[in-house]
């Protein structure tokens, strides 16, 4: 889910097109989504053709094993029988490895941001990069043999166009990926869509494309994206000047929409800039309005439970959204606190009835101003990863990332993740997604992926 710069000038840059999850929901529909600017989107299309990675990366390589460096140590053995029956299946059989993978794309090129999105499941992970081909965009399946990963697909949609931005969000449940392109032009200039490819084999192919049910000009629709089993949800951060966010369901190979999803908040709260879907319950992220819904499956509609807003949160809150089981994670990166300006936090809110009281307020052990802890989101039973894309350690927002784990009602961060091969404005950890024993996290501004390992930490 997601991101966030130090500086106004980098801020700017990389935000001013306001292109997820991330994943973020998760292993089932990791959202990954950019940093809320909070500045109105009035453009037709974003071209963000100035944007600069400030990285020359070779990407002809699908995999290589690189280093990381960690801020502490963590000993423990990874529980992966709580992963393994809320996460899909852990891997017992790389409960230790000390691989970590750097995932590249075959056919990418600077600035394509290969890794603006990314989403795990099992042993497949996928990324989105969607300044890819004249930023009509593209997706890269990555799949998992012992210790290497390798590329086993390139998806792009039927209907590709320049400027679609393809890859803005992913989602992955299984054999089946939903796509979103909210720059897409079906029902008006970037009205948006969301594709479905469902794998056979090792080939993947286009099951459906989603669109909005009242589709308009502008509204973004893709911009984030979830699935659950046969459930899709899609955000429209900017329909109606209000947001919005809908269902899909499949029956067989044929996907149907269910419900359009609104709230009860103030108005331009770009509401749906951030989605994630477990079971019978979502959450939406409304970032401009500081806050994010709860919604659960009823007999024939989906209802608003409850809002999370901390009494805390400064700005920005519902930037990143996950949900898992009975516990859900709210990114805030803007956010000004004790640890500096726009150093970030997130929210741990703990489902009790029919009520969501926060848990926790995280900030990060090592956060500083500019770091924007809690640019992406992402759970797995006991542990949750949040990206932290303007951190220093490395280089000038090199990014990191944080795995914490939850023991009783209290998160203590364990580990404080860097690529050693890191370079200034790389941004890792402007995605990330999380299943069994391993996370997945991306950096976009370096057009790289890495898959690490509990084991490795």
């Amino acid at each position: 889910m997601l991101h966030r710069i130090a500086s106004p000038l980098a801020l700017l840059v990389i935000l001013v097109i306001l292109f997820a999850a991330s994943v973020t929901s998760v292993g089932c529909g990791d959202d990954s989504a950019p940093v809320d600017s909070g500045t109105a989107d009035s453009g037709a299309t974003d071209s963000g053709a100035d944007l600069d990675s400030g990285t020359d990366l070779d990407s002809g390589a699908d995999d290589s094993a690189v280093a990381m460096d960690s801020g502490s140590t963590d000993g423990d053995t990874p529980d992966s029988a709580a992963d393994a029956a809320t996460d899909g299946a852990a891997d017992a059989s790389l409960p230790n490895s000390t691989v970590v993978s750097k995932l590249l794309p075959s056919d990418g090129a600077a600035s394509d941001f290969f890794g603006w999105s990314i989403a795990i499941d099992g042993d497949t992970v996928i990324v989105g990069s969607h300044f890819h081909d004249g930023q009509a965009g593209a997706a890269y399946v990555f799949v998992r043999s012992g210790d290497t990963w390798t590329e086993e697909a390139r998806l792009q949609p039927a209907d590709s166009a320049a400027q679609d931005y393809f890859g803005n969000s992913v989602a992955l449940h299984g054999d089946t990926a939903i796509i979103g392109a909210p720059g897409d032009d079906t029902g008006g200039a970037s009205a948006g869509s969301a594709y479905v490819f469902v794998r056979s084999g090792t080939t993947w192919s286009q099951q459906s494309k989603l669109s909005a049910s009242d589709p308009r000009t502008l509204n973004r629709f893709g911009f984030a994206v979830a699935i659950s089993g046969d459930t899709a949800l899609v955000g429209a951060f900017a329909n109606d000047n209000n947001g919005a966010a809908y269902t899909f369901e499949r029956t067989g190979t044929s996907w149907s929409a269910a419900s359009k999803l609104v709230h009860d908040g103030p108005t331009n709260g770009r509401f749906g800039i951030a989605v994630a879907l477990d079971g019978d319950t979502a959450i939406v992220g409304a970032s401009a309005a500081r806050r994010a819904y709860i919604y659960s499956r009823g007999a024939t509609s989906w209802d608003q439970v409850t809002t999370l807003q901390s009494a805390t949160a400064a700005s920005r809150e519902g930037n990143s959204v996950d949900i898992e089981g009975d516990t859900a994670i709210v990114g805030s990166p803007a956010e000004t606190n004790t640890n500096g300006s726009r150093a970030g936090a997130a929210y741990v809110y703990v489902r009790s009835g029919a009520t969501w009281p926060e848990e926790q307020q995280l900030l990060g052990d090592e956060a500083t101003g500019g770091d924007n802890f809690g640019s992406a989101v992402a759970l797995a039973g006991e542990r949750a990863v949040v990206g932290a894309v303007g951190n220093d350690t490395v280089a000038d927002n090199a990014g990191a990332a944080y795995l914490l784990e939850r023991t009783g009602t209290t998160w203590t961060t364990t580990t404080t993740l860097t690529a050693s091969d890191g370079t200034a404005s790389a941004f890792y950890g402007f995605s990330a997604s999380f299943s069994g024993n391993f996370m997945a996290i991306g950096a976009s501004g370096a057009d790289a992926a890495y898959i690490v390992p509990l084991g490795s930490l």
